[in-house]
């Protein structure tokens, strides 16, 4: 947690449905989702990137080569759109 009410994710899990139950834990929470930090490209770590960060505007992050196969440029944390 960046504090009481913002967060920041690991990993989105493997497709939408794993994006939308990671929302629903937010809204009943009331937390917000400020940044999804991606361990690396595969699938199941990635599948719910792109419906979270449309519903949130999070930003989403990948480390060195990894920001590739994610959507974003090489770097150390690397952010980018979806």
């Amino acid at each position: 947690m960046a504090d009481r009410e913002n967060v920041y994710l690991v990993d989105s899990g493997n497709v939408k449905d794993a994006g939308r139950k990671v929302r629903q834990i937010l809204d009943k929470n009331g937390w917000h989702l400020t940044a999804l930090l991606n361990t690396h490209s595969n699938a199941d770590h990635i599948g719910g990137n792109r419906y979270l960060q449309g519903q949130t505007g999070c930003k989403v992050y990948s480390g060195g080569i990894e920001a590739d196969f994610t959507g974003g440029g090489q770097g150390l944390w690397a952010y980018h759109e979806l």
